[in-house]
């Protein structure tokens, strides 16, 4: 499915700055990626989930400055989320290494790329082609959701 997000009814909710504040006093560092860190993530992101993701998290890179907010402990990378791939106005993928799941860090980074694209202009925003009903149903202001049906024949 897909969703579509109407930014003049989103906002960052109180508990999602709560979890922010959480990360943050257990050492992680939520920030925007800077240019010369295309390799690194991309090798991080291809290891930890999939090649398709690594070229997904590389195009957010052709944006200047760009498009990805990263989420890091120690300086160890732990998540990552894409927003404005290619200019466009979309979310995702998005990722958090799976041993530090459960703590709210794809909450966040999803949250800081939805308000980076309406401070940017963006009128809606589409989380295209997920998987994940329950993940998006927290953000505020989705406006539509499509559902698509994936059929095969067995030859």
């Amino acid at each position: 499915m897909s969703y579509e997000v109407d930014l003049e009814r989103f906002y960052y909710p109180r508990r999602v700055l709560k979890i922010e504040n959480d990360l943050t006093s257990q050492g992680f560092l939520i920030r925007k990626a800077r240019e010369d860190e295309a390799e690194k993530v991309g090798k991080w992101v291809g290891e930890k989930f999939s090649p398709i993701w690594r070229l997904e998290a590389l195009y957010a890179f052709r944006c200047k400055p760009p498009s990805i907010w990263l989420a890091e402990q120690n300086n160890e990378l732990a998540g990552f989320a894409v927003y404005r791939r290619m200019g466009r106005n979309e979310f995702g993928p998005v990722g958090v290494d799976p041993n530090k799941r459960r703590l709210g860090i794809g909450t966040v980074l999803l949250f800081k790329s939805l308000y980076e694209l309406k401070q940017l202009g963006f009128r809606f925003v589409v989380i295209p082609w997920t998987s994940h009903l329950f993940y998006y149903t927290q953000v505020p202001g989705i406006a539509k959701i499509k559902h698509y049906y994936i059929m095969a024949k067995s030859i």
